[in-house]
């Protein structure tokens, strides 16, 4: 299920600053972490940067998975 460009653009443009979770399934494994570092980098096609330690179990499994969710916390 895909977001509509005016659906992401409203979502990102909420979002000066704040925690998100990342979260990545692989097969049975569930795994999340905070994140502060999260931006918006593209409209077409909708793309977001999360900065990540490269020696993170997060981003192991994001690149062995190869998709991933932000999760925007409310308060």
């Amino acid at each position: 299920m895909g977001v509509s460009p005016d659906e992401y653009r409203d979502a990102v443009r909420r979002f000066a600053s704040g925690v998100t979770v990342v979260t990545v399934a692989m097969g049975d494994e569930l795994h999340g972490m905070t994140a502060s570092s999260f931006a918006s980098v593209s409209l077409d096609p909708p793309l977001v940067l999360v900065s990540l330690d490269k020696t993170s179990r997060t981003r192991t499994m994001i690149a062995t998975a190869g998709s991933f969710a932000v999760n925007v916390l409310a308060k």
